[in-house]
């Protein structure tokens, strides 16, 4: 498999937020609104509106809408697992400096 550089780039770009990692791990669980993302990150909707446009602007995420509610959903499952490979590599990187 061959690695596009620009491709990674970007996607470490929008995850150096935590916020948005949070966002995406849960929009893992199934569509969420954006009133029920405000309500599990604690944050005010426009914080929340911000992240989610940039996750929408790189494609991670996608937003359909039913009257004045919005809801949205990941693109791909693939990338809670990008995230999840990232985690295990950072593990083990912190856990071999300690041998």
């Amino acid at each position: 498999m061959e690695i596009n550089p620009e491709i990674v780039h970007r996607f470490a770009h929008v995850i150096k937020e935590p916020m948005r990692v949070r966002i995406i791990l849960a929009l893992a669980g199934g569509t969420k609104t954006v009133n029920e993302l405000v309500a599990q990150m604690g944050l005010k909707q426009p914080t929340i509106s911000n992240h989610l446009r940039v996750l929408a602007d790189n494609n991670m995420v996608k937003r359909r809408r039913d009257g004045r509610q919005a809801y949205y959903c990941l693109t791909s499952k693939k990338i809670v697992r990008a995230l999840d490979a990232l985690m295990r590599a950072d593990v083990a990187m912190l856990a071999s400096r300690g041998k």
